[in-house]
């Protein structure tokens, strides 16, 4: 091994937007629980035809993927910096696999 692979990170400096991506998550999260709870109600009401029942439920499930990714946002918390160096470094490992073939 050399010493170029040997480096250690530069440290990460503490998240001071931990409070806005908690409040982004928990508004998002709320703003969609209640789209979904209206579109419950409306489903329970009489006089909906099974046309519209399909689209509020196509609406309620992307709805319910939207809180499912807010929530792997908010838990996993990756940075868009952290993000592109992972994009770049499976790059490179693609490109060293296809190279060695």
């Amino acid at each position: 091994m050399n010493e170029a692979t040997l480096t250690q990170p530069t440290p990460r400096l503490v998240e001071v937007q931990w409070v806005w991506r908690r409040s982004w998550s928990f508004l998002v999260t709320v703003i969609a629980l209640v789209i979904v709870a209206g579109i419950v109600w409306c489903l329970g009401q009489p006089g909906v035809v099974d046309l519209q029942a399909r689209a509020l439920q196509g609406v309620a499930y992307a709805l319910i993927g939207l809180i499912v990714f807010v929530g792997l946002i908010y838990v996993v918390g990756a940075t868009a910096y952290e993000l592109v160096q992972l994009i770049q470094a499976a790059k490179v490992d693609l490109a060293g696999r296809r190279a060695a073939s």
